[in-house]
């Protein structure tokens, strides 16, 4: 082809040919060959998002600009709960909500589709991953409730992982697992009576995981802030409901330092808490 649209010329004097090449020809006859009626092709670049990567506070807050979230009511937590009681089962869930929240941050849906839909008619999961082993959660769970079910799930998971010993917050540094001393487990133990303290459990939970692990890169150093403090702040900048009594109970000498801490002995009272209830009502 190229030599097609060579043009040889002789000049007087010249013991040799003059060579040049007419590429406007030479431009046409690539198009009418390679380009010409074929169909056009978009430059498409797909984005990976991985699972740990979702699981962040400005990942989240993206989301509920997009989709306005809803509470799941606790009656329906309980009872998606109760169906996962096998600890694969619950991690199953877990790892689809994962997954779809890091696609929907990108998506144009409708938040009142089932999560179970968007799960396998869009994202193309197959028919053993999802949400199958919690039968109310596919029924009754919308995208309007992912983040309120990916709560529920991501603190059950964390409260059973505590319960075999096993660390519930792999990745957040040491800097905030000082442990209370004596008179601040006391005062804890206190104040927990009049807080609202599952709640305090979930969303103490969420902050260290989504926003506290991510701590590197921030320019300054906060293990000295009140949790009470930064825990309200936060809540409020996603329009959550506050935690009740817990400004006006936590103490200010539990700081960010002893987030982990804080959030085991809660979740140990809460239990203990609900095991005295239960007998009660046997």
């Amino acid at each position: 082809m190229i030599l097609s649209h060579c043009d040889y010329a002789m000049e007087a004097g010249s013991n040799g040919t003059r060579l040049t090449y007419n590429l406007l020809g030479l431009q046409r006859q690539i198009k009418e060959r390679f380009v010409q009626g074929r169909p056009k092709l978009v430059q498409k670049i797909e984005h990976l998002v991985f699972r740990q990567d979702s699981r962040d506070a400005t990942v989240f807050q993206a989301l509920r600009t997009k989709i306005p979230q809803e509470s799941l009511s606790p009656a329906i937590k309980h009872q998606i709960l109760s169906e996962l009681r096998s600890f694969p089962d619950l991690c199953d869930c877990l790892a689809a909500l994962d997954i779809a929240i890091g696609f929907l941050v990108n998506a144009e849906v409708e938040a009142s589709m089932h999560i179970r839909e968007y799960l396998h008619r869009m994202l193309k999961l197959p028919p053993d991953r999802g949400l199958r082993h919690s039968p109310k959660a596919q029924q009754y769970c919308r995208l309007n409730h992912i983040l309120s079910l990916w709560q529920a799930l991501a603190v059950e998971r964390a409260r059973r992982l505590l319960e075999n010993r096993r660390d519930p917050f792999e990745g957040v540094k040491q800097d905030f697992r000082d442990p209370i001393n004596r008179e601040q487990q006391h005062a804890l133990g206190q104040s927990l009576r009049h807080i609202n303290v599952e709640h305090l459990v979930a969303e103490l939970y969420e902050y260290i995981v989504l926003d506290l692990k991510k701590t590197s890169n921030w320019e300054q150093d906060v293990t000295g802030w009140s949790i009470s403090a930064v825990l309200s702040a936060y809540i409020d900048g996603k329009d959550g409901q506050p935690v009740h009594e817990m400004e006006e109970q936590l103490s200010d000498d539990l700081i960010l330092r002893h987030a982990v801490d804080v959030w085991r002995h809660a979740v140990d009272y809460m239990q203990q808490h609900q095991a005295r209830a239960a007998s009660a009502h046997h």
